[in-house]
């Protein structure tokens, strides 16, 4: 049975293809980007091609692996048109990017046609963060701050892509595979000083829309470190 597997942090993938018992024969990492979900579940596999639509992002994704990779293939296209043969592949992931498809029934009618009868779809994506570890009046006092910046009117909420809402969902509302499918939501633990938030929101696509929409504004990142 084909199954897909929603995940909430960025080891799941890693460690689903870990646990597989063997190398898994054809992976496709579709919407890879720079290769960050690619690098880890590589080791994995006996072959892997990474698809993006984006002829730039392949080549970081090449970057980031390095020529030592050899059992990666890299391809530039959409995610309406797999680069596999019927039945041919046993996992699908696609990592951060499915709210951005335009088409997603397009993509499973596709994921449909190249996974093996026992392959498996595996979805991943980080939702948005929280502070915790002061007490309890200090980590709301941060989160709200984080949230004003984050999701607020005034700042990101406006410049956000439609599709991310989906994700800050926990993919609730996205269209389902019809197939069996489950959910993993792991939370990850991490310590950063505040300056790594203002490094985080400075990374966010709707940051940077926003600056293109008003770049005479100030930083809103130093201006949340400040806060």
């Amino acid at each position: 049975m084909q199954t897909v597997v929603f995940a909430f942090d960025h080891k799941t993938p890693a460690r689903f293809c870990q646990c597989q018992g063997r190398k898994i024969d054809l992976l496709i990492d579709t919407a890879c980007g720079s290769g960050q979900l690619t690098k880890p579940i590589s080791k994995f596999c006996n072959k892997v091609i990474a698809l993006d639509a984006s002829e730039s992002q392949i080549e970081e994704a090449k970057s980031l692996l390095g020529e030592e990779m050899k059992h990666v293939e890299y391809s530039v296209g959409n995610c309406e048109q797999l680069p596999a043969e019927d039945e041919s592949v046993d996992v699908i992931t696609v990592a951060e990017a499915i709210h951005y498809f335009a088409d997603i029934k397009r993509f499973y009618q596709e994921v449909d046609r190249c996974l093996k009868p026992t392959g498996v779809l595996g979805v991943m994506a980080y939702n948005f963060c929280e502070f915790h570890g002061h007490d309890s009046v200090v980590d709301e006092k941060l989160n709200n701050c984080w949230l004003s910046y984050f999701r607020g009117e005034k700042y990101l909420e406006p410049c956000w892509h439609k599709g991310i809402f989906t994700l800050f969902d926990a993919y609730k509302e996205l269209p389902l595979y019809r197939r069996k499918h489950v959910r993993y939501y792991d939370f990850l633990e991490v310590e950063y000083p505040l300056e790594q938030y203002a490094s985080i929101l400075r990374s966010l696509s709707a940051y940077i829309t926003y600056y293109e929409r008003y770049p005479n504004n100030p930083d809103m990142a130093n201006s949340m470190v400040d806060e």
